[in-house]
């Protein structure tokens, strides 16, 4: 709850600070209980992506923030049990990462396959996730727009376009950013030059 607090909080121009103070207390707490408790860990990871938003909404980088939110969504990733939402946290990070590091192509490459391979864990254990395809297809998205031919381009918005519907068909409360996620696809879909 603090979290989706803290996201509306950032969505909204309003500081995430008190939000996310109360989901770094209930996080202390819940590692307390049991300290490789993924949920604890996911939460963190989940917690930077706020404060990399709110960096940004303040013409600032949210590198930082990310690259902390990194090791703590690999953390929750340490546990045996399967986890299809730990996966698609690691997978968000690494997207969010990818987005973050701006010019650098191989910084960005990085992140967008180890991002891909962490859908692919995710949709290992559930091959309906909404999150993990959403996720998938936004990665794609980002290869397809650094790719060099026409035909590589509208592959991966043709990759791209069949996740974001394949998710949307297991969740149909994804939202704006989903639909300006499957716009985007459809318009690399029909890449020609």
């Amino acid at each position: 709850m603090h979290w989706v607090d803290a996201m509306d909080r950032v969505r909204r121009g309003v500081d995430p600070g008190p939000a996310l103070g109360e989901l770094e207390a209930a996080r202390q707490r819940c590692l307390k209980l049991e300290a490789g408790e993924p949920m604890c860990w996911s939460l963190g990871a989940q917690a930077q992506w706020a404060v990399a938003e709110w960096a940004q909404r303040q013409g600032k980088s949210g590198l930082l923030a990310l690259r902390v939110g990194l090791p703590m969504a690999k953390k929750a990733m340490e546990d045996p049990r399967l986890n299809p939402d730990g996966w698609q946290v690691l997978a968000e990070t690494h997207l969010r990462l990818a987005q973050a590091v701006g010019k650098d192509r191989r910084a960005r490459s990085e992140s967008i396959d180890a991002g891909l391979l962490a859908c692919e864990r995710a949709l290992g254990i559930n091959p309906r996730h909404p999150l993990a395809l959403q996720t998938r297809g936004a990665l794609r998205l980002m290869q397809g727009a650094t790719e060099g031919t026409d035909a590589l381009r509208k592959q991966r918005g043709t990759e791209a376009l069949a996740d974001l519907r394949t998710a949307a068909a297991h969740d149909a409360m994804l939202g704006l950013h989903h639909q300006a996620l499957m716009a985007e696809a459809m318009k690399l879909a029909s890449t020609t030059k």
